[in-house]
């Protein structure tokens, strides 16, 4: 994992690369009103960075669908976008059938997998992704390939590839401070062993929050959860009160960029007092970089980063997720 983790600006490129061999052409041809972007786990981050990067520019809603369902109004005018880096997501693949009964616009993203043999055998666009990689660790992959199917129907502005390319050029520069046993990511998983952390984030970051969150659940085993200002400011923070035996094991985690809303930052100011009343780990992380996706891939690697040195902390190897396996066999077998 920690070679992966170093290697995302490579990622990065090689995902650039991948998709601007893509022939886009047969996606021309529809007027989209939509975007449904299916997908779980580390298949639909992807979809979660693109989906809040495209509402500051993008001309249709765009939604990340998690189920094995598609939204009713899903029709001829609808994008479905199939995201599964394995290709055998089976709640994406039961999407991938309600959403070509209901004669959508559909095209496939993946490794190869059943998914690649639905896209060929109905004759569907499909993005093929290297494979070999845990599908969390191949994040820029399908975040890019979305990124361009869209600025090839016009839904967003060009503009995303420069900064793509500061963005790689910023996570070149960082990644070997990161990976020292010194470093920020590294001196706060030291914080957060024996500790919930708690992550709090704007909605510009809300995609950055469930990637920290996942990336923590998934490389150091260790529960954590997020919410996002300033919807928590109207419930969640008078739920800080109890337990109070636990409140003293959380570790509040506030991620912060130059696009959160000034009212949003004076939110920040105002709750972190009230979060020291339960508990004295609180700890802000700024981001770095002039552009969205810079602020956001820098975080993202951040908290790559983090969970990886946490896993080292609880002494456990990042990479299995050995109760995903037995989830995924025991309903195989169902």
């Amino acid at each position: 994992m920690e070679e992966l983790i170093y290697k995302f600006p490579e990622q990065i490129q090689s995902a650039i690369t991948i998709a601007e061999k893509v022939d886009f052409s047969v996606l021309h041809y529809h007027k989209i009103h939509n975007v449904v972007v299916c997908g779980l786990g580390g298949s639909a981050m992807g979809a979660d960075i693109v989906r809040k990067y495209a509402c500051k520019m993008g001309k249709v809603p765009i939604i990340v669908n998690r189920h094995y369902n598609i939204p009713s109004f899903i029709d001829e005018h609808s994008l479905v976008i199939l995201s599964s880096y394995s290709g055998n997501t089976e709640e994406t693949l039961s999407a991938a059938e309600f959403a070509l009964s209901q004669k959508a616009v559909i095209l496939a993203i993946s490794s190869g997998g059943r998914l690649q043999e639905f896209a060929q055998n109905n004759s569907l666009l499909h993005i093929p992704l290297p494979g070999g990689y845990p599908p969390r660790a191949a994040l820029a992959f399908s975040t890019i390939q979305q990124l361009y199917v869209l600025r090839e129907l016009k839904l967003i502005k060009k503009g995303f590839k420069k900064e793509l390319e500061e963005s790689i050029q910023l996570l070149t520069q960082v990644r070997e401070e990161f990976r020292q046993p010194t470093s920020g990511p590294a001196k706060l998983a030291q914080f957060l062993k024996d500790k919930i952390p708690v992550i709090y984030a704007s909605e510009e970051l809300e995609a950055v929050a469930i990637r920290m969150r996942q990336q923590i659940n998934e490389n150091a085993k260790q529960l954590c959860w997020h919410h996002i200002f300033p919807e928590m400011n109207h419930n969640e923070l008078v739920g800080w009160r109890f337990p109070d035996h636990l409140t003293k094991h959380i570790a509040v985690l506030i991620l912060h960029c130059s696009f959160d809303h000034i009212r949003v930052q004076a939110r920040y100011d105002i709750c972190k007092p009230i979060f020291k009343k339960y508990t004295q780990e609180v700890y802000d992380i700024m981001a770095q970089g002039k552009s969205m996706l810079a602020q956001v891939f820098y975080l993202i690697h951040f908290s790559d980063w983090l969970s990886y040195f946490l896993a080292k902390e609880n002494k456990i190897e990042p990479t299995p997720v050995e109760v995903i396996d037995y989830l995924k066999s025991s309903l195989e077998k169902l």
